[in-house]
Formats: structure tokens, C-alpha cells, sequence
């Protein structure tokens, strides 16, 4: 023993430092890796322990000389009488078998037959959603709202989700649309609904994950400002926004129009909300947003010698803001913005009053230059694979796998979409 305890304990660390480091890979490898590495590891170490205290007490009593049959007691005799008769039968049937071997070949391919059309016929999925201890709330109000009517309504969200049973705390964000990769938007929010310790929910009744989306979703119909919807989070972080799955239905013709975009997906939205194995799909795409469109008349700039890019310098800056420098004080590095004070940027002809300078050093009012009229088109212009896209998040209903959600969703877009329109599947579809 004393000649393989040292090997044992050898391979048994290379092992483990082979598959350890796979645990401590950064990012999604490392998410996907971790626990196959710290089972790997686990179980060398639980056979090494095996291999050097369990197994030469077994091997020395194996070792030991035998007793005549007549001296062991009942259960053995008893154990080696079943086991002979047990084996004499399983070569008697070997025997047989292998007399008509031809017959056994076609038997072993029928039956692997229906081995593999078994495992095609079960329903597929990817990872299931997860209790995570928290769950998203995406909320959405009419296109052109301001940020603080979202800021007011996220308030009524708050208050929703804290009388919820099973929530511990709220964190509330206006201005943030999760379902385009939390990117801007004044009439869009986000509240994330931090759930009690699982400890706690597990002695309570209804406060599983399933039960809290539903009070949710209950709570949130009530909504007097805008829509809202509670969303699960991803089971692995960095794959999609949300669980469930993600269709991205695409212009492929060439085209801009954002309108026939929006229609088809409120189709797609419309058909799949009917379905009893589909449930909360929702899209936060608006192709009607109201905008003002500032048009430059770029020979009366040349005239005046005003730079057109000077123009839209000055309306991004006036209008939104612009880094200028940084200063030191107080033992902090302070950064320094410039913007028009609000009273200045109100209304539209508001625009027109700001002053560009011209190559000559002559103030000209923009008002001389642009004008501006009232369009309307989508507030957020997203790209996939570089076609024009509107996101459809959705989850399979209760019974239902993801791969089964995802088939039914790939029959309705190959009916509802027209020529042109393509989909493809993003996030952890």
C-alpha cells in the first residue's frame, strides 16, 4: 500500500488541477463549465479517499482464505445458491441468443430504433427558469410620455410589488427600457423585485416564483398609467435580458418601413397570445413615437457660413449637453457640462432661437437656418445582424418546454410574416 498511496494522491491532484481552474473562468464559459469542473474535481477526490482508506481493508479481506461452504452461515449459503442458479439461467440465455445471432441484430436495431425516436419525440429545452431570488419588472407608458409621469407610475409600480407576499425590497428605474438592452427611454422603466431568503418563502404558502409572477401580474393589470409586465431573469447571467425566449422579427427587403415592422409584430404578438402553450409575450418596440424633425437648408448655411455640423453641435449641446473640462476641488475631480437652462428649451420654436456661431464671428439664430415639423417614427432604432428588428420576449405556459414554445412561435411567424420579413432567435433561445 505504501507503493500506491503516492500515485493515488498524484493523479488524483493533477486531476483536480486540470478541471479546478475550468470553476474560475470568467464570463459565460465559466458559468457553463463551472459546475461540470467542480463535480469532475469532487468525485477524484472522493475516489482517492476511496482508494486509500476503503479499498485495502476490502482487498485484505478479500485476501483472506476462503471457509468451506459447509462452515458459512445462512445468508451466504443462501446468497452463493441464488447467485449460482441466477448465473447458470443468464448463460443458458446467452447460449441461446447467440445460436440465432441474426435475429438478436435485428431485435438490437429495432430497439435503438426506438431508443432514438423516443429521445427525438420528447420535447426539447435549454435550461429551465430559475428561482434567482429576484424577478424584473419592465413597465412601459404611451409613446411621447415624459420622464417624470414614468418616474410617477414607477411609484405605483413600487407600491404593487411591496404588498406582494414574498417580496423583501423594490429597486425602482425610470428611463430605462430592459427590453432593449436597457437603453434610454423617457416613457419606459425597470424595477427590480428583490425577493424574501428562500428559506423564509419555503414555509409560507404561495411565495414560490411561479405564485409571486402571478400575484404580480395580477397587481400590475391594475396599472392606471402605461403597461407593465414582470419579467424572470436569464438562468445565466449575460446570455438575453430575460428567461423564457427571444424572436427577432426582422425587415429583410431593404426597407425602413418601421410601420409594416410594428404590424407584423403585433400580429405575431396577437396569434401567439392565443395560444394555450405561450403566456405574456410582449414586444417594447413603437414605430408612431412623436418627433420633431429639424431640416437644414445646407446652401443657406454655405451662404451665411454657418458649418452644418457646427449647427447640430450647437442643438446637441443647447438641447441635450456637452463636456467641456474638469476641475479639481475639495481633494475631488469634478467634470463640466454645458446645457441651455430648461426655461430656454420648452417648446419647440425654442430650437429656432439658439445662436450658431459663423466663420465670420457673427451670432446666426437657427431659426434662419432649420425648420422643424412634427414626424413620427420609433423612438429607439434597433439592429440585428443589420436588418431592422422588433424584439418579442415571451415564456412558454406551465406544462410546456421552451423547445415546444419556440416550434409553435416558428409556425406563427412562418404564417404571419409577409415577403420580405424574416425572424431569427437572440438571448437564451
Amino acid at each position: 500500500m505504501n507503493e500506491l498511496f503516492g500515485p493515488v494522491i498524484g493523479i488524483t491532484l493533477v486531476l483536480m488541477s486540470v478541471f479546478l481552474p475550468a470553476a474560475f473562468l470568467p464570463g459565460l464559459t465559466g458559468q457553463m463549465f463551472a459546475q461540470f469542473a467542480l463535480v469532475i474535481a469532487v468525485t477524484a477526490l472522493i475516489s482517492a479517499i476511496n482508494a486509500a482508506t476503503l479499498k485495502p481493508t476490502q482487498c485484505a479481506l478479500w485476501l483472506r482464505p476462503p471457509q468451506p461452504l459447509e462452515r458459512r452461515n445462512l445468508f451466504y449459503r443462501w446468497f452463493n445458491r441464488a447467485h449460482g442458479w441466477t448465473a447458470a439461467r443468464y448463460a443458458s440465455l446467452i447460449g441461446r441468443m447467440a445460436h440465432v445471432s441474426g435475429a438478436m441484430v435485428v431485435l438490437a436495431l429495432i430497439l435503438n430504433a426506438i431508443g432514438v425516436w423516443g429521445i427525438a419525440s420528447l420535447p426539447t429545452a435549454f435550461i429551465p427558469n430559475e428561482d434567482q431570488g429576484y424577478v424584473m419588472v419592465a413597465a412601459q407608458l404611451p409613446d411621447g410620455a415624459s420622464l417624470e409621469r414614468t418616474s410617477a407610475a414607477m411609484e405605483e409600480v413600487t407600491k404593487i410589488a411591496r404588498n406582494t407576499p414574498g417580496v423583501d425590497n423594490v429597486v425602482a428605474i425610470s428611463g430605462v427600457s430592459v427590453l432593449d438592452n436597457s437603453a434610454s427611454l423617457a416613457n419606459a422603466g425597470v424595477a427590480y423585485v428583490i425577493l424574501k431568503d428562500w428559506g423564509v418563502r419555503e414555509q409560507a404558502k404561495g411565495q414560490d416564483l411561479r405564485s409571486i409572477i402571478l400575484a404580480l401580474q395580477a397587481g400590475l393589470a391594475k396599472l392606471s398609467d402605461g403597461v407593465a409586465f414582470p419579467l424572470v431573469p436569464p438562468p445565466i447571467q449575460g446570455i438575453g435580458n430575460t428567461g423564457g425566449f427571444t424572436m427577432q422579427v426582422e425587415l429583410r427587403d431593404g426597407s425602413f418601413d418601421y410601420e409594416k415592422l410594428l404590424r407584423i409584430t403585433n400580429l405575431i404578438i396577437e396569434e401567439g397570445n392565443s395560444q394555450s402553450a405561450l403566456q405574456r409575450l410582449v414586444t417594447s418596440f413603437r414605430a408612431e413615437v412623436p418627433q420633431l424633425k429639424v431640416s437644414v437648408d445646407r446652401s443657406k448655411a454655405e451662404s451665411l457660413k454657418v458649418s452644418v455640423g457646427d449647427v447640430f453641435s450647437t442643438i446637441a449641446a443647447y438641447l441635450g449637453s456637452s463636456y467641456v473640462n474638469q476641475f479639481n476641488k475639495f481633494g475631488r475631480t469634478f467634470q463640466v457640462y454645458v446645457q441651455a437652462d430648461s426655461q430656454f428649451r420648452l417648446l419647440p420654436r425654442d430650437i429656432l432661437r439658439l445662436y450658431v456661431r459663423s466663420q465670420d464671428g457673427n451670432m446666426v439664430p437657427v431659426g434662419a437656418l432649420a425648420q422643424i415639423e412634427p414626424v413620427a417614427g420609433p423612438s429607439l432604432v434597433s439592429l440585428f445582424n443589420l436588418y431592422p428588428t422588433a424584439t418579442v420576449a415571451g415564456s412558454p405556459a406551465t406544462g410546456f418546454s421552451s423547445g415546444e414554445a419556440m416550434s409553435l412561435m416558428e409556425q406563427i411567424a412562418a404564417k404571419t410574416l409577409p415577403p420580405g420579413a424574416a425572424f431569427e432567435w437572440s438571448g437564451m433561445s
